[in-house]
């Protein structure tokens, strides 16, 4: 990680706080700190990219033009001016300015600011990371491990894959792995101890899925779990959640039925459980896990009915509770499917999706203390069947899916970051 720290004059100090490169990759250190004659230059390891210029207070006002090109960033003195040709730039406080790049701006960022003392700019707080995540597809499944993404099937317009994909937050690539069998998307899958577990889907001709593969990081392998038990019928449209000894599937879609059983499956026995049956029954919904809580949202219910009910699961009582519903804070398009869904720091986020025919790339916040939502910062496209997960100490990563411009379907092949500290 490289620090542009200098004095643009015997009276001026710049001090740079940088915690992310603003490119396709996230820096693998956890902290440094450098001291060079009057600059210091700190990288704390999380998604926002702030800094902080300290000025010579002895000069009432100071004007920078700055830029931002991967890890690299430099400032010079400017006239009485604050603008930028990138994106956008809201002025939070006389402390703070809030610059947010333009969907289709690429590095370097430039963009100009004149104030007094000392302030910070904060960029971006829907950052993407790289147009090369995986293959153009929606209905794939991914996982994360540690900095490393693991991108598995989906459905690209003309045919199912069996792709398998790792890609690398540090270095910003992607790696081709061994590719499953059989091809499919809508599955579920999960991670555990050095190994991917795929349970189910839909597949080329039509055929649905009740298998169990295990994919061996260690050694690039692929093996059929033949499990002891299975669950009775094959399903897609499921949504998945995991634990340190299980992978829960909820809900999906058995032709021609939309189901509401919850099925557990034993990493260590090999072995299918069905947990519950008494829920709501749900497709193209969505599923998280925390601790004892499975949290649902959203998806069809029987008869292909749109909702935008919460609900919470404890899985030590097997008792189902609506805890919240979108049309609570949002009457328009409350009700989606094929969204994404995250769990951060006692909060669950809900990201775009479909709404009848609109497709949406709207966030909103459930905070599970006071069981309220919150509107935030829309970001990313919008998109459906998308992948998603939470990266601990990082944010929320959104990416793929696909789009519906122009009378033909768009198959993406991005991946967003959203930084939700401080919200």
């Amino acid at each position: 990680m490289k620090y542009f720290c200098y004095l643009t004059s015997p009276f001026f100090l710049l001090l740079f706080i940088v915690s992310i490169a603003f490119s396709s990759c996230i820096d693998d250190s956890t902290f440094d700190q450098i001291q060079q004659e009057n600059c210091i230059g700190e990288y704390n390891d999380q998604i926002q990219q702030t800094y902080t210029i300290t000025p010579d207070f002895s000069t009432s006002s100071l004007c920078y033009k700055i830029s931002v090109s991967g890890d690299q960033f430099s400032a010079e003195p400017l006239g009485e001016i604050l603008s930028t040709d990138d994106g956008s730039i809201q002025e939070i406080s006389n402390k703070e300015i809030f610059f947010t790049p333009d969907a289709n701006a690429q590095p370097p960022y430039k963009f100009d600011i004149c104030k007094s003392g000392s302030h910070t700019i904060s960029i971006g707080k829907w950052n993407k990371i790289t147009d090369s995540l995986f293959i153009p597809a929606r209905g794939a499944q991914m996982v994360v491990d540690g900095k490393q993404l693991y991108i598995y099937g989906g459905f690209d317009g003309t045919n199912y894959r069996a792709d398998l994909h790792r890609y690398d937050l540090t270095t910003g690539t992607s790696t081709v792995l061994n590719a499953g069998y059989p091809e499919r998307a809508y599955h579920g899958m999960s991670l555990n101890n050095n190994k991917l577990y795929v349970y189910g889907g839909y597949s080329t001709g039509a055929v649905k899925l009740n298998d169990t593969q295990i994919y061996d990081i260690t050694t690039n392998t692929w093996a059929n779990a033949n499990p002891t038990v299975s669950p009775i019928d094959p399903r897609y449209y499921v949504a998945t959640s995991a634990s340190s000894t299980d992978m829960y599937v909820v809900g999906g879609y058995v032709s021609p039925s939309i189901i509401n059983e919850i099925w557990v499956y034993n990493y260590s026995g090999n072995s299918w459980t069905l947990l519950d049956s008494s829920g709501p029954a749900r497709r193209n919904h969505t599923v998280v896990q925390s601790g004892d809580s499975i949290y649902l949202f959203g998806g069809y219910e029987p008869v292909s009915t749109l909702t935008s009910q919460l609900y919470k699961f404890s899985i030590t009582s097997k008792i189902w509770t609506q805890i919240g519903d979108l049309t609570d804070i949002s009457s328009t398009y409350s009700d989606r499917a094929f969204h994404a869904f995250f769990y951060y720091n006692n909060a669950l986020y809900v990201f775009g999706g479909r709404s009848g025919s609109v497709y949406l790339n709207d966030l909103y916040k459930f905070d599970l203390t006071t069981e309220q939502w919150v509107e935030m910062e829309s970001g990313a496209t919008p998109r459906i069947m998308s992948v998603f997960a939470t990266l601990d100490n990082y944010g929320l990563i959104v990416g793929s899916g696909s789009n519906y411009l122009d009378g033909a379907f768009t198959y993406l092949n991005d991946l967003w970051i959203y930084d939700p500290k401080g919200d």
